[in-house]
This record gives C-alpha cells, structure tokens and sequence, in this order.
C-alpha cells in the first residue's frame, strides 16, 4: 500500500464489516487468538486514526455461546466468569509449549479454540466500543 492509498484509506473509510476468521475447530489457540481476536482489534484499532469513521459491524457466530445449553438470547453473553482482557493478555505472553500445556483450562467449557475465541473477540470488541 502506498502512502498515498494509506492516506486516503484514513481520508475516506467510515465503515468496516469483519467477517473474516478462522473456522478451524482444531486450530491451535495461539493461531486461533491471533485471527479470530486479534485481527478484529486491530481493525477497531485502525478505524481509530479515521477521521470519518462511523462504525463497524462484527460477524460472529452462534457457536460463540457453545458453553451453554437451551434457547439462548441473541445478545452479548456474560455468564462465563472469565476476566477476557487478562485472558487475552495471558495468552499472548505464553510460549507455545505453556499454551498447550494449559490449553484444556484456559478453554473451561468451550469444546474448542474456535468457540473460545470467538467469545473473547466479542467481549474485547465490545470493551473497546
């Protein structure tokens, strides 16, 4: 991208729709926190530096709330007890073999990386609006 693009992408950008992501049920967390969380902040992040900007709109998915059972409402969901910013942050800073090694306790009762992440992407969006 040139300065010139990156100049009016600043100028002009008023609205972003994330529906990007990894689906991969199987992904390792570190790989599943970097696209599925990751990527959605730091285009929240960019949308800052906009001048004209008005808002994003962020896909998620109904396996976001794979932890729970029964008719479930579509809003944010709170009722894990999990702090998802220190979580987030935990992750970030674990090597690869901690990440594995903690992985089944990090995840609690998501069935997977997918589902966990997906979940954290919405609360850490959600924070930062």
């Amino acid at each position: 991208m040139t300065e010139a693009d990156r100049d009016l992408m600043y100028r002009e950008l008023n609205v972003i729709i994330n529906c990007a992501g990894s689906t991969e049920f199987g992904n390792t967390l570190d790989s599943a926190v970097k696209v599925n969380v990751s990527g959605p902040l730091k285009l929240l992040k960019l949308a800052e530096d906009c001048k004209n900007f008005l808002g994003m709109c962020h896909v998620s998915t109904c396996y976001a709330v794979a932890d729970r059972d029964g008719v479930i409402d579509e809003k944010l969901q709170d009722t894990v007890p999990i702090n998802w910013k220190q979580t987030y942050d935990q992750i970030n800073k674990m090597d690869k073999r901690d990440l594995e090694h903690y992985e089944k306790n990090l995840l609690g009762n998501f069935p997977n990386t997918y589902t966990f992440t997906k979940r954290m992407a919405e609360h850490l969006l959600h924070l930062m609006n």
